[in-house]
């Protein structure tokens, strides 16, 4: 039995060794704006559950945390997504619910580094301690957080009136691809 517990903690030992620490980013290194790409028919969804990575249903497939570009242009490669949600790094920062860390993701072409978001924890703010739904469910970051939405198709009036009346705190915008500007809906 002794033996079997020398190796247990050998074992144990080994493993603790081959990690790396995670680096997270200090606060100054945290961007005020942070990007997400989505689908436009996922809007209403997001608005309502915000963003998630459901490590306990895909750990295998996906790292930790939810993922976010630094710039626009980074948040552009996925063409089948045509919404990007721009996230304000300070304000969730403040929150003090996560930790942010600087990500790059081997598998892909593309490397292009993003930032990590990862939950502390979600039950912080109401005054019960720590919950078990961050170790299980993984990081949830809410659409409170969205400033501003910048689309990747032009909007028709009726879609902008519908869109400014249920995201009043939010800014509307419009990304041309050829011209790379970026016009903001405005009232008129």
């Amino acid at each position: 039995m002794k033996q079997l517990m020398e190796n247990w903690r050998r074992l144990l030992k080994e493993f603790d060794d081959a990690e790396e620490p995670i680096q997270y980013l200090p606060l100054d290194d945290i961007p005020l704006d942070m990007y997400h790409a989505i689908e436009g028919a996922a809007l209403q969804e997001t608005s309502v559950n915000g963003l998630k990575d459901f490590r306990d249903e895909v750990r295998n497939d996906v790292a930790e945390g939810v993922s976010f570009a630094y710039d626009l242009k980074s948040s552009l490669a996925d063409e089948k997504r045509n919404l990007i949600l721009v996230f304000d790094g300070k304000q969730m920062a403040e929150s003090g619910q996560y930790r942010f860390r600087p990500y790059e993701d081997d598998r892909l072409d593309n490397n292009t580094p993003e930032i990590r978001l990862e939950m502390i924890d979600s039950a912080s703010d109401t005054g019960s301690g720590v919950d078990v739904k961050v170790d299980t469910l993984g990081t949830e970051v809410p659409f409170r957080y969205v400033k501003k939405m910048v689309f990747l198709e032009e909007l028709s009036e009726e879609e902008q009136e519908f869109l400014k009346e249920s995201f009043p705190t939010v800014a509307l915008e419009h990304y041309n691809a050829k011209t790379g500007e970026i016009k903001e809906y405005t009232e008129e």
